[in-house]
């Protein structure tokens, strides 16, 4: 992940050739960099935006967390249901958030986003052990 805060933190070694799974992974991170440049205004709270980008985080992982149950089912690797499951941890984590959305709080914006970067990382590892 590059560490500039004004990159896109998407990195084409990151790929894992398969372009239904890496596009989930690219929108993940694409909504990651979104979220970390919102953090960046003087009151990230003040208008809509971010409540917007979060409602797209959760649709988007319901969606892809169902895409990746269909890819996973047809491949025999012991660990599946947690790399699934973990889709569903990050679907409450973001709940949790929006529920706390209206406290107005920088410091759970940056955990969450401390909380997003880490999942994908895991779910990278995780889904080369699946996919390669």
């Amino acid at each position: 992940m590059n560490t500039n805060e004004n990159q896109n933190s998407w990195d084409e070694a990151f790929a894992l050739d398969i372009p239904s799974v890496d596009k989930i992974f690219i929108v993940i991170f694409d909504i990651y960099d979104q979220l970390r440049n919102i953090r960046k205004k003087k009151n990230p709270f003040s208008d809509d935006e971010l409540q917007n980008i979060l409602k797209r985080l959760e649709s988007y992982l319901v969606k892809s967390s169902q895409i990746e149950q269909e890819h996973v089912k047809s491949i025999d690797f012991e660990d599946t249901d947690l790399y699934i499951s973990n889709f569903q941890k990050l679907i409450s984590r973001v709940d949790d958030f929006i529920i706390d959305y209206s406290s107005n709080n920088p410091v759970i914006l940056q955990e969450l986003i401390d909380y997003l970067k880490k999942w994908l990382f895991a779910q990278l590892m995780q889904a080369r052990k699946i996919y390669l």
